[in-house]
């Protein structure tokens, strides 16, 4: 493994001082470089969904195998159960490999992978989850039937695509790295590689709270995400 050169792309994006124009425009050049670096991911296309799976430490010819994350405890089980136990007999969450994207959201948010210690409030996100698969934009995406001469394809998706696993070089803010892909999943293709960084996504939680939890109102996450889509676009041939 080598060390890659750069700096973390937080540097760049929260300078010292007042954000003047020229923050912004080396904020629109780092997306723009960002934009060029995960274009060249569009290529990678694999027929199922999941986690890559190297079968006997092959590492040039991988397979997609299911996916497995950790559980992780809820509120109420650190509240009436012993911490140490828990985080010594840790569970993981197994979802197979999915060949549609249907089969991909709905096996992600089949209930039986959360148990009754999950909360009331973790439950209702589940469900509006599985309402929304029903509505635009997923309706018109998510096909019952392929066509006999369509093929589904899909793509990876970075684990935590943030600031901090991002490199650039300070002077050019031109992207060096983009490391931490240990956890890296193949996914359906809208949320994969072109989907828009973390740290742009701010407004869409439901404790983002403007200026108390984010330095960005919604209508700069909006000129941000709608730069960093522009630059994806024109760096994939304009798709």
């Amino acid at each position: 493994m080598d060390a890659m050169e750069g700096v973390p792309a937080t540097e760049a994006w929260h300078p010292s001082g007042d954000i003047t124009v020229d923050t912004i425009q080396a904020r629109f050049d780092l997306l723009q470089s960002l934009a060029g670096a995960m274009a060249s991911l569009q290529n990678l296309e694999f027929d199922k969904a999941g986690m890559f799976d190297f079968e006997n430490g092959d590492l040039e010819k991988p397979t997609v195998g299911p996916i497995r994350i950790w559980r992780e405890p809820s509120g109420l089980e650190l509240y009436e159960e012993n911490i140490e136990d828990l985080l010594v007999v840790r569970q993981t969450r197994i979802t197979p490999p999915a060949s549609t994207a249907r089969h991909y959201f709905s096996s992600v948010l089949d209930s039986r992978n959360y148990d009754l210690h999950d909360d009331d409030r973790g439950r209702g996100v589940i469900k509006v989850a599985e309402k929304a698969l029903g509505y635009h934009p997923f309706r018109k995406y998510l096909k019952p039937h392929l066509l006999q001469d369509e093929t589904e394809t899909f793509v990876v998706q970075h684990p935590d695509f943030n600031l901090q696993n991002i490199l650039c070089d300070p002077e050019t803010l031109k992207i060096t790295a983009i490391v931490d892909w240990h956890l890296v999943r193949i996914v359906p293709r809208r949320v994969g590689f072109s989907a828009v960084p973390i740290w742009l996504r701010e407004d869409w939680l439901p404790y983002y709270l403007w200026p108390i939890s984010s330095t960005l109102a919604v209508n700069q996450l909006d000129m941000y995400r709608d730069h960093y889509a522009k630059c994806l676009s024109e760096a994939m041939g304009g798709e």
